[in-house]
């Protein structure tokens, strides 16, 4: 009964004209932000931070909630539209969005994108709500160890579904956990690769990284092809009306595949609990989950409806889940859901297993307004996301340099530096040459983006066990983890062999 009265009162206070504005701002915002290549939800979460010092506790924690879905979704946008996601949670979905929209399915793909991420909010909110405080209490029992394991297993997973090579999958992946370890040492405090390079001493900046990789390769790549992004002969799409029932068709078809929704939905609020992991490999482990059991396996990355869905839907479900551990325990579940600890702190606000009970109201209302956060959603990816469609339509010499330019400028924004303008460009370089040579920036991007989460998960591991460098193999569960891995990586190495040799005698 208590519970009851705590959530009406905490409805009450979220429909309030006033925060519902609030709640409608951090949207939009989150939406158009996580649409820029090089920013994403993160970035606008950050550029609203100085907003809130004067604000009181429950609308500046609501707003900046409601742009962090908002946010992933606006990346998926562009990810969909020109190959470019607008953070490194949505790139699973320029698999299959961007074939879909060189296809001339864009605004279907849209449509799809748009209903697995509203779908995946909701129950990943409704998980948050129900089982915030069982789940919280099992994530804290998860170990370093434990997590190090699976965040090999998520590269291991990425390997396995990059396209093309798996060899050079594995190399893309080994290239970026190498890139991740320039800077200075957490354990001993030297530089390391650094080659008395100032910049460097602080490591690779992750925002021009993937802004080079992705949108400057991009571009590259487009001025080398020439003509639009969308493939000659595909359907033109010209009225507002046709958008629309584009847009409407892209619904029904999530609508018509419950059973991927759910199970995308599931993995990416268990994947989300865990602190440091995330909606980046919950993506990639829904990917390659969604892949293994579906009929039309081998048609993912060519453009399938299951595998934008399998993507999509987890990469949301992940946002509310990440919340999880930070509200009830107090450990932050992702970089999103640490600067809102850091929201709540600043406003005194005790986070942690008594939130629940000494400020029920808040917690609700931090809960209720990712509901309306993704309804609203909703309404603005329905009314805003068919008509950036047009953006694919365009010729080659207008969209390169916009896409040129909102990259640089977007490298620039991230600290400032005319450095970080310059690693853009040089990465892009890097990676339309990666492109040519058969190599994905996608596996670069994730080993980088594991590459400290893995170190830092693997020195506390081996402290926790008292200096043993092997803790992460030798433990009963990680070491079952690491050998599935090996099991995995070793059967598929056998059977790209095996297709190399057949391909050799015909």
């Amino acid at each position: 009964m208590a519970t009851t009265a705590y959530l009406l009162e905490a409805l009450a206070q979220i429909l309030q004209p006033s925060v519902l504005v609030f709640i409608l701002f951090g949207v939009l915002f989150g939406f158009i932000f996580g649409a820029i290549p090089g920013l994403g939800p993160v970035i606008a979460i950050v550029l609203l931070f100085p907003l809130t010092i004067a604000m009181d506790p429950l609308p500046a924690v609501v707003m900046l909630t409601a742009v962090y879905p908002a946010g992933v979704y606006g990346g998926s946008v562009t990810a969909v539209l020109i190959n470019t996601p607008g953070d490194p949670s949505s790139t699973v979905t320029t698999f299959d969005g961007y074939p879909l929209t060189k296809q001339g399915d864009g605004v279907l793909a849209l449509g799809v994108i748009l209903a697995s991420s509203v779908i995946g909010g909701l129950l990943s909110a409704l998980a948050l709500l129900l089982i915030a405080p069982p789940f919280a209490q099992l994530a804290l029992r998860i170990g370093p160890a434990i997590i190090f394991a699976i965040g090999l297993f998520g590269v291991v997973i990425l390997v396995l579904i990059s396209r093309g090579s798996m060899l050079k999958g594995l190399i893309g992946a080994v290239i970026g956990l190498l890139l991740a370890v320039i800077g200075y040492s957490p354990v001993r405090g030297t530089a390391r690769f650094t080659f008395d390079n100032s910049y460097l001493e602080g490591g690779i900046p992750i925002v021009p990284l993937i802004v080079g990789l992705f949108a400057i390769s991009e571009v590259l790549m487009l001025i080398y092809q020439g003509g639009s992004i969308e493939a000659e002969g595909s359907p033109e799409i010209s009225t507002f009306k046709t958008r629309l029932g584009e847009l409407n068709g892209g619904i029904v078809e999530t609508l018509r595949r419950p059973l991927d929704v759910v199970r995308s939905a599931a993995i990416g609020i268990i994947i989300g609990i865990v602190p440091g992991a995330g909606s980046i490999i919950s993506n990639f482990v829904s990917y390659y989950i969604g892949r293994t059991v579906s009929k039309n396996g081998d048609q993912f990355g060519t453009g399938a409806i299951e595998g934008l869905i399998s993507a999509e839907t987890s990469n949301n479900a992940a946002t509310a889940a990440t919340l999880i551990p930070t509200l009830v325990l107090g450990i932050p579940g992702g970089v999103a859901a640490a600067i809102l600890l850091g929201v709540m702190q600043m406003k005194n606000v005790r986070v942690g297993p008594l939130l629940f009970a000494e400020t029920p109201e808040l917690a609700y209302a931090i809960v209720l307004s990712l509901f309306i956060a993704n309804l609203v959603m909703l309404l603005v990816g329905y009314s805003l996301s068919s008509l950036l469609q047009k953006v694919v339509t365009l010729p080659v010499e207008i969209v390169a340099p916009m896409v040129l330019v909102l990259s640089i400028l977007g490298g620039f924004a991230f600290n400032f530096n005319t450095l970080d303008a310059v690693a853009v460009i040089v990465f892009g370089v890097l990676g339309f040459v990666l492109r040519k040579l058969g190599y994905s920036p996608v596996t670069i991007i994730f080993g980088f983006i594991l590459g400290p989460i893995l170190e830092n998960y693997y020195i506390s591991a081996v402290q926790a066990a008292g200096g043993d460098r092997l803790a992460v193999v030798t433990a009963p569960i990680p070491g079952l983890i690491v050998s599935l891995a090996g099991l995995l990586l070793l059967y598929q190495l056998i059977e790209e062999a095996k297709a190399i040799r057949r391909r050799i005698s015909h």
